[in-house]
């Protein structure tokens, strides 16, 4: 794996962390400390928002899965390129789903294929 690709593997843990928080607060409070420590990559910066640990976590979790020679380029990775995209992770666009039953809506279709309902307004 080249160092992107640890980077962005890592991101995607860092991103299913922040979407794991249980209500919507939290979430948006972890998202933009995560963008500011993207804006100023300052170390102290993101230890002190709690970046860094959220990082950590996730490097530990894709090392677990990793052998040897992957682990050690996967800890070679700097935080700040894994909080760069995680940032672009977290700003694309999201798939539209029903509220009813959680199927991905098409962009054409106004109603569910599964369960039927009227979908319009859902992003």
């Amino acid at each position: 794996m080249t160092p992107r690709r640890h980077a962005v593997a890592i991101a995607r843990l860092v991103v299913a962390a922040i979407e794991a928080e249980p209500s919507r607060g939290p979430q948006k409070l972890r998202r933009s400390q995560v963008r500011w420590a993207a804006e100023q990559p300052d170390e102290s910066l993101a230890t002190e928002l709690g970046v860094l640990e959220l990082v950590d976590a996730a490097r530990d979790a894709h090392l677990c899965a990793l052998g040897a020679d992957d682990g050690l380029a996967a800890l070679c990775v700097p935080w700040q390129d894994v909080v760069a995209e995680a940032v672009a992770l977290l700003d694309r666009p999201r798939a539209r789903t029903c509220t009813r039953c959680g199927a991905r809506l098409s962009r054409r279709r106004r109603n569910c294929g599964r369960c039927g309902r009227r979908c319009d307004n859902q992003g």
